[in-house]
């Protein structure tokens, strides 16, 4: 249920460089490279977790599993989100050779130019996800 929770919590909204539209002046998004590394860690978590056996029996079973796997689903298809984002400020070619130094750059570019370094929110896919549990 935790796991469930925090997938839900990482994959809600878009990658934000500064701040959203209309937020608050001085609310502040967690660097790019810190949304990355939670949504990595989480996930792998949640895969983990769903690995787990116990006397032969899978530890996470009926509906929560179903819950689980669609959510990791959809925090899999979120990480593409960061990858465009990454594309569209440093370009296809952009030379890092992972998603983390090249979010790292964005970040250190946007802090270079503020007035900049607004991103374009990019489509999340529509997600309609059962919170019941019932």
């Amino acid at each position: 249920e935790l796991l469930n929770k925090c997938l839900d919590r990482v994959i809600q909204g878009t990658p934000q460089v500064l701040r959203q539209p209309g937020a608050q002046s001085g609310e502040m998004r967690a660097p790019l490279h810190s949304q990355w590394q939670r949504l990595e860690l989480i996930l792998a978590l949640a895969q983990r977790t769903l690995s787990l056996e116990a006397e032969g029996n899978k530890f996470v079973v009926g509906r929560q599993r179903a819950q689980l796997e669609m959510r990791i689903e959809h925090a899999k298809d979120h990480r593409s989100l960061f990858e465009h984002l990454v594309e569209s400020r440093l370009g296809r070619d952009h030379g890092h050779s992972n998603v983390m130094a090249a979010l790292v750059e964005v970040d250190r570019l946007a802090r270079l130019k503020p007035n900049s370094s607004k991103v374009e929110q990019h489509k999340q896919p529509e997600v309609s996800i059962d919170l019941q549990g019932g």
